[in-house]
């Protein structure tokens, strides 16, 4: 089938170069009229890539914006079977003809695939293990949105006009929406576990934390249009506040890493990760209330959370590499682990994010919203407990448990946060847990 591939650059990424071969290797495996449309934004415009080839169209963005490149492309394609990837991304050979076999016969609108990490310290290795970029499950063989890291859709097939939102999701949060919106068109988007690719990101907390701010800020823009609870964060200002206060009382712990130091790091990494998401939603949530409910420096907040992590006991590189983290299923919960250094976190919070008060009726409004996201969790953690029942945690590989999540909607950082929540929950001692663990108490927020 003849494919056209869409790759959005500044052509500032360190692999942009390696990144564009490698997805012209593969299309030449699909087709002998397979393209791919490398659409320069944010540079000047005669910037042009080092790379040449018969496969190459090189297209200059006039407006920035990542929205806006990538409808350029997606525009300017000679076929309707269009696939995207990232100027930070390696494709293997056959990902392009593998990617475009999935979307032949008309049966999917999309399609969605892996996207693993490039793991070289615990930055990226903890990336790995959360499956930052991959997105996120419905069933088993469906995927409930796109990541353009590693997807693709057929344009004769989907809702007329351009695929991505500029005005509302310029910089964060496309793909999510383009996603929803093919579904909610009736159509539906194919999961291809077997067709990754890999992401080389800089092993870097500070870098981590801007993603996340980012994807926060595109959360709550999804929450407000959709109505959608994969993509709501429950009891935020009352779990930011916690934060703030340097007593939160819902982080993981992370008990399926075996390495009690790199569980440590991990840990960390979750909770500068987690308030990094927080910032981000709060700051634009707030917008649909006409509030400010988090004075947000991005770069400053980013700046800071990362060196928290830096200037926490970096834990030494696991015996087989930082791509093989140990796991262990169905470990109990390490009461004795050092926990992440929270008044640190606290500190970067008040000077970069501080948290203004929350009117009575959005403290009421947000209580709602909890108890239905509660309801939908308990009612999704049921299902996964009756998947679970019977299984002995010891004999669980993570193929096996990610495999699992998916048939019923889960991610893999979903299935460890349940079986660490249920591992709380049989502890004699008094332990933190993880968000809704406690159900939030409407009109309790401040």
């Amino acid at each position: 089938m003849p494919v056209s591939v869409v790759i959005a650059t500044t052509l500032r990424r360190a692999v942009a170069s390696q990144s564009v071969r490698q997805a012209i290797e593969s299309v030449r495996a699909a087709g002998p009229d397979a393209e791919v449309v490398l659409v320069v934004n944010g540079a000047p415009p005669d910037a042009r890539p080092a790379v040449r080839a018969p496969e190459l169209r090189v297209l200059h963005s006039p407006t920035p914006g990542i929205s806006t490149a990538r409808n350029l492309g997606a525009a300017a394609a000679r076929h309707d079977t269009v696939l995207f990837t990232d100027d930070d991304v390696l494709v293997p050979p056959d990902w392009a003809p593998r990617m475009a076999a999935a979307l032949a016969g008309g049966e999917h609108v999309a399609v969605a695939a892996p996207v693993r990490m490039v793991v070289d310290g615990p930055v990226t290795a903890f990336m790995e293990h959360e499956r930052a970029f991959d997105a996120l499950p419905l069933t088993a063989d469906r995927a409930r949105t796109l990541v353009t890291a590693n997807a693709g859709y057929r344009r004769d097939l989907a809702p007329d006009g351009p695929p991505f939102d500029e005005e509302r999701h310029q910089w964060a949060g496309e793909d999510t929406e383009f996603g929803l919106r093919l579904r909610a068109a009736g159509g539906t988007i194919r999961w291809l576990a077997d067709a990754p690719v890999l992401h080389v990101v800089p092993d870097d907390a500070a870098q981590l934390v801007r993603r996340a701010i980012v994807a926060g800020q595109g959360c709550a823009r999804i929450r407000e249009r959709y109505d959608d609870l994969s993509y709501y964060l429950p009891s935020a200002p009352q779990l930011y506040e916690s934060m703030v206060d340097g007593a939160p009382t819902a982080w993981r712990r992370c008990p399926e890493i075996a390495d009690p130091a790199v569980r440590h790091a991990f840990a960390t990494l979750g909770v500068v990760r987690q308030c990094g998401m927080l910032a981000g939603y709060l700051r634009t949530a707030g917008e649909r209330f006409g509030l400010s409910i988090v004075d947000l420096d991005a770069a400053g907040l980013a700046e800071a959370l990362g060196a928290v992590f830096t200037a926490s006991p970096q834990s030494p590189e696991p015996a087989d590499g930082w791509p093989a983290v140990p796991v262990r299923f169905g470990a109990p919960v390490a009461a004795g682990d050092p926990e992440p250094p929270f008044q640190a976190v606290a500190a970067a919070l008040r000077r970069f994010a501080p948290l203004r008060p929350v009117p009575w009726p959005v403290q009421a409004r947000i209580g709602q919203e909890d108890l239905a996201w509660l309801s939908r969790r308990a009612s999704r953690d049921a299902v996964f407990g009756r998947r679970l029942a019977g299984v002995d945690p010891a004999t669980w590989t993570v193929p096996a448990l990610e495999s699992l999540a998916r048939s019923v909607g889960f991610t893999l950082p979903e299935a460890c946060g349940y079986v660490e929540r249920a591992a709380v929950a049989q502890a004699p001692t008094r332990l933190r847990r993880w968000p809704g663990a406690v159900p939030p108490k409407v009109g309790a927020l401040r």
